[in-house]
């Protein structure tokens, strides 16, 4: 099982550490307590999830880096832009989405 870990992971706590391994991340006090958080890898996604669905995972300044690392590895000299679209849907598009929606299926063994 690998396992990894560092020291001073609790903002201003220099007495902390953080330890992950198969079963997820476990942050402790170093000051002789029992002061243990487990956090199992589900609860960790969930956390993530979370912070990504309130915009709160990464900064404005870390999404600006983010993209510009994104359109170098792409080897874009300038972003691509976005289409706008101001015309209706043609009438073959809208008659091809009204034919999926009525026809029923059905399935037997």
């Amino acid at each position: 099982m690998v396992q990894g870990g560092r020291s001073h992971a609790l903002s201003g706590a220099d007495n902390s550490t953080q330890m992950h391994d198969g079963k997820g991340i476990v942050y402790s006090r170093r000051d002789g307590g029992d002061d243990k958080l487990l956090l199992n890898w589900s609860k960790v996604a969930k956390r993530i999830d979370y912070l990504i669905s309130t915009d709160r995972y990464i900064t404005a300044e870390e999404k600006v880096r983010l993209e510009g690392i994104q359109i170098d590895k792409a080897g874009l000299t300038e972003s691509p832009p976005i289409p706008e679209i101001t015309e209706p849907m043609e009438e073959t598009s809208q008659e091809m989405i009204q034919d999926t929606t009525e026809k029923n299926y059905s399935y037997s063994l």
